[in-house]
């Protein structure tokens, strides 16, 4: 079979290599029968010889064909075998196709990843350069909020000295001090009498009318509390401090003083001959030698319970006192206030060795927590309730009608109101001032 030396690739050289094997095969069995024709003319008629020469080539001939039909179904199985390669081949192609397809699919999403990868980079890049911009700020902001803490603590300081001490001295500024925030402590619920600045309030009163009792009367009679001993008033002899007499046909009975032990609450109840800084001067010396005697130190040393049971022994009149009515050791107010100043023992400086001289304890027990309260909430223009912290606390909106921040509330609307409406407070140096 002639080789053409190139693979078949169509279908046409399929058909054309059939048919030369076909002419190959018939060109042999022609040669095969002239070769017969041949041998016949060659020997003649030789009959046993011609008989087995012809048998031999009759195999010879079944053998060829049947090499033949073996070659025919090869090629028929060749041929079958190639149109499956071929249905592979076309198979494979697809594959290839799609795959081609996919890969260019692939590369396009490459391409649009590495498009936003680009943008994202971008972006990182501006987020970075705004971070660096944000911690510039951060650390300016810082510096900014050091600046303003170090002028508020400037700001504080120069209150603080604003604040200064007009009249106590600085063994009752410290005593005075921890009896505040023992009236009224600070605590998770809000400020105390430390933080409302109550004890510069007391200090500054002291200092003024109050301390000098200039709108208090201080004339005799001096009755001392609960006496039972005889008196005289104006040239008249009382025979103790419950007094009957009958008028009009009635009897009457009136006490000097009422035996209540809170007598300090207005003036014409206040029965010693010294003003109100002694007196204060003597509550204070008082508590002190009543703290050591009782409990075995200054007040401002004690424990809290401590502390607190010395300010209740003082509303009970525990600490002892000699009841004189205003009797001074030292021959004068003025004399006894320099006696009295900075003794913490019981025996020096009052009235024949009494802790409290001749104030009644609880009278000065009422007075104090009188005015540390007074110190926490009134108007901060009397020295204390220090940044309205007071007001604050227990809702109070001072001097504010309704409108003072713009809040849009009127006189009559606060009046009317079903709930209370809580305002910011404002003080009368606001107020005076006008609006923020």
């Amino acid at each position: 079979m002639a080789d053409s030396g190139k693979p078949m690739t169509k279908e046409g050289d399929r058909r054309t290599f059939l048919k030369i094997g076909a002419g190959v095969v018939a060109g042999a069995a022609v040669a095969g029968v002239a070769g017969v024709a041949y041998y016949n003319n060659v020997i003649g008629n030789n009959n046993s010889n011609s008989s087995s020469t012809v048998g031999s080539l009759q195999n010879a001939l079944s053998s060829t064909q049947e090499q033949l039909s073996s070659t025919q179904a090869q090629l028929n199985s060749t041929a079958s075998q190639l149109t499956a390669a071929q249905g592979q081949v076309s198979s494979l192609n697809n594959q290839l196709s799609s795959t081609q397809a996919q890969l260019s699919s692939t590369q396009a999403q490459l391409s649009s990843a590495s498009s936003q990868l680009t943008g994202v980079n971008s972006q990182l890049s501006a987020t970075q350069q705004a971070l660096t911009s944000a911690n510039g700020q951060i650390t300016s902001l810082n510096t900014a909020v050091s600046s303003a803490q170090a002028q508020s603590t400037a700001l504080q300081t120069s209150l603080d000295q604003t604040q200064a001490f007009v009249s106590l001295s600085s063994t009752e500024q410290v005593e005075l001090a921890a009896i505040c925030e023992c009236i009224i402590p600070s605590d998770s619920t809000g400020p105390g009498a430390k933080e409302t600045g109550a004890i510069y309030f007391i200090d500054r009163q002291l200092r003024s009318v109050y301390g000098t009792s200039g709108s208090v009367y201080r004339s005799a009679p001096y009755i001392a509390a609960n006496s039972t001993a005889p008196f005289t008033v104006d040239g008249i002899n009382y025979p103790g401090a419950t007094v009957t007499y009958t008028a009009g046909g009635t009897n009457y009975t009136v006490k000097y003083p009422p035996t209540a032990n809170v007598r300090v609450g207005a003036g014409t109840r206040y029965q010693y001959s010294f003003d109100m800084k002694q007196f204060w001067t003597i509550g204070l010396a008082g508590i002190q030698a009543y703290s050591n005697a009782q409990y075995g130190g200054n007040f401002e040393t004690l424990s809290a319970a401590n502390q607190t049971q010395v300010l209740t022994d003082l509303w009970n009149n525990k600490p002892t006192y000699n009841g004189s009515g205003g009797t001074l050791t030292g021959g004068s107010p003025g004399g006894y206030q320099e006696v009295i100043e900075g003794v913490n023992s019981p025996a020096a400086g009052v009235a024949g060795g009494t802790q409290f001289g001749s104030v009644l304890p609880s009278d000065f027990a009422y007075e104090l927590f009188f005015m540390v309260w007074n110190g926490f909430w009134t108007d901060p223009v009397q020295g204390g309730n220090k940044n309205m912290l007071g007001w604050e606390y227990i809702g109070f909106h001072g001097v504010n009608m309704g409108n003072f921040y713009n809040e849009g509330y009127t006189s009559k609307q606060l009046m009317v109101a079903t709930t209370p409406i809580k305002l910011q407070p404002v003080s009368l140096g606001q107020y005076q001032k006008g609006s923020p």
